[in-house]
């Protein structure tokens, strides 16, 4: 079975594609997007992904950097297609120095940080009759489970017994305020995030010593993580 899936990387701008990986509830799937990829009029440089579905949406943000969002999807269908240039955003990017991180409602001197949503939806097909030309693809998109992540790196050592019998759990609140007029705030809220592991790495004289932490959401929890942009 051909699988048709993709991806694509960009600064953001806006989070109306970002909603599109929740579903309404576990154990549904969330909206059917279609999503062309290629040169713009060129009859035989593009392609359109028909049916397709966000598997992972990923966000990050470094020192001196713009927020980033990096996107995953899977599909029914996969078709040539000449495509039609987008118009371009003319919203501002999300900047570093517009930034402001707090674990457990504590300020670590965060220097990135990274928020991956996951779906885990899985494409199927059958013994039924197929239609010619596309036999081999997908018939139908099977939801999974739903998981989120995030890995930070401190400079600050956070203190928390993540090694004891029931691990440390904490909230997170991620803010980027854009310059634009008007300004925009992207908000990410993590809630009950369970702690993985605190590591670091042994540095030479002069060095700046750093923290990763890397936490995730309660599984199937929809709002585990949220990702706002007012």
């Amino acid at each position: 079975m051909i699988e048709p899936a993709g991806s694509a990387d960009t600064s953001l701008q806006s989070g109306s594609l970002i909603r599109k990986i929740y579903p309404a509830s576990i154990g549904e799937l969330p909206d059917a997007l279609t999503i062309q990829a290629g040169l713009a009029g060129d009859a035989d440089g593009g392609v359109a992904y028909g049916d397709a579905y966000l598997t992972a949406v990923e966000l990050s943000l470094e020192e001196n950097g713009v927020v980033a969002v990096s996107y995953e999807w899977k599909a029914l269908s996969l078709t040539s297609a000449t495509i039609t240039a987008a118009t371009p955003s003319t919203d501002e990017p999300f900047p570093w120095h517009g930034a402001t991180c707090t674990f457990g409602g504590a300020s670590y001197r965060v220097g990135s940080w990274t928020v991956r949503l996951e779906h885990d939806i899985s494409l199927h097909t059958d013994l039924d009759a197929k239609t010619a030309g596309s036999a081999r693809l997908p018939v139908w998109a099977e939801p999974g489970p739903w998981t989120t992540s995030v890995t930070a790196t401190v400079r600050v050592p956070m203190g928390l017994a993540h090694l004891g019998d029931s691990g440390a759990v904490l909230d997170m609140v991620l803010t980027t305020t854009s310059y634009g007029t008007p300004a925009r705030t992207l908000t990410i809220t993590g809630t009950d995030l369970r702690v993985d592991s605190i590591s670091n790495r042994i540095v030479e004289g002069g060095e700046l010593v750093e923290y990763e932490v890397q936490m995730h959401g309660r599984p199937n929890d929809l709002g585990a993580i949220t990702v706002e942009i007012t």
